[in-house]
């Protein structure tokens, strides 16, 4: 006979329009699953990085840290509202940047600005293509957060040193 005195702190709500986690509850995804919100995959990962990176839009809300002294390339996936990356320098690149650049439009869709430790000068645009963590001038922990309305990804970059994070592009 059924314990009629168990609650579950994950149910279905009386209608069958949506689950509820009550206080203690949890949801559990397991390796393969996905959560998510408006059609846009949730994936709360870090993923260390060494070589050139294609990001699909599954990959949503993932941080990366960037671990090649080379540096390389990272793609950002088409526009979509709701998506959203961190990028942390990891390994400081020596001999060519990390870039993270739009996918594949000449349109000026990244916005956004970089603030620089010690109140120096960052670079600020008015839209780009190209986001870049500068060799030789990048350090680790600098980072950029980047969000997407639908049509432009806004970012906001910190660096530790002038010059160490641009936003360029036609």
């Amino acid at each position: 006979m059924a314990d009629a005195t168990y609650q579950s702190k994950v149910y279905r709500k009386r209608g069958g329009e949506s689950f509820v986690v009550a206080d203690g509850g949890d949801i559990d995804i397991e390796a393969g699953g996905s959560l998510k919100f408006a059609g846009v995959a949730i994936s709360p990962a870090i993923e260390v990085v060494e070589a050139t990176n294609v990001i699909t839009a599954d990959e949503n809300g993932k941080t990366f840290f960037l671990k090649a002294a080379a540096g390389f390339q990272s793609t950002l996936p088409a526009p979509a509202a709701g998506l959203r990356f961190t990028f942390i320098v990891h390994t400081a690149p020596t001999s060519n940047g990390y870039t993270i650049v739009t996918n594949g439009t000449t349109q000026k869709v990244l916005k956004g600005l970089a603030v620089i430790a010690a109140d120096e000068v960052g670079d600020v645009s008015a839209g780009g293509t190209t986001a870049t963590f500068v060799h030789n001038k990048a350090l680790p922990g600098d980072r950029i957060d980047m969000i997407c309305d639908g049509t432009i990804w806004y970012m906001i970059g910190y660096a530790q040193v002038t010059a160490a994070l641009t936003i360029t592009g036609e």
